[in-house]
């Protein structure tokens, strides 16, 4: 049964105008479990020009194939090719992605656990004065 989505208006309101933004951005939804963050990402998420993540306790290698797999969603042909590391998986998708695209990584600190460079690989693409690249938004319990 799904339940119907009350309150939190103003941070959708905040998620929905980071994600009409033509300018690529990044949003950060953190606070304590069970509060609503996942529903409240997944509600905001634009249909058609969305993808959302939820990460696990597997080992870097299989949460690549998994996002890649994600990312061909909005990317065909993104699945079909094996990176051998973040850095080249998030390279082709900063590449490739349309403005407006929107990348959601849920459960973010089990993905860190993993791959403990991973956010200095965002952070070099957010840094970047490229107008290219999808808005990221990272989520998890703090």
């Amino acid at each position: 049964m799904r339940f119907p989505f009350l309150d939190r208006r103003e941070e959708l309101a905040r998620l929905q105008r980071l994600f009409r933004s033509r300018q690529r951005g990044f949003g950060v939804l953190y606070g304590r479990r069970r509060c609503g963050k996942s529903r409240l990402l997944i509600e905001a998420l634009p249909a058609g020009r969305a993808v959302y993540y939820v990460a696990d306790d597997r080992e870097g290698p299989l949460q690549r194939v998994a996002v890649a797999t994600e990312l061909a969603r909005l990317l065909p042909g993104f699945d079909r090719v094996t990176y051998p590391d973040w850095d080249a998986l998030l390279t082709r998708a900063w590449e490739q992605a349309s403005p407006g695209t929107v990348v959601a990584i849920d459960e973010f600190p089990a993905l860190v656990a993993v791959a403990p460079e991973l956010p200095s690989l965002l952070q070099k693409r957010l840094d970047s004065p490229s107008v290219r690249g999808p808005h990221l938004v990272v989520a998890g319990s703090s």
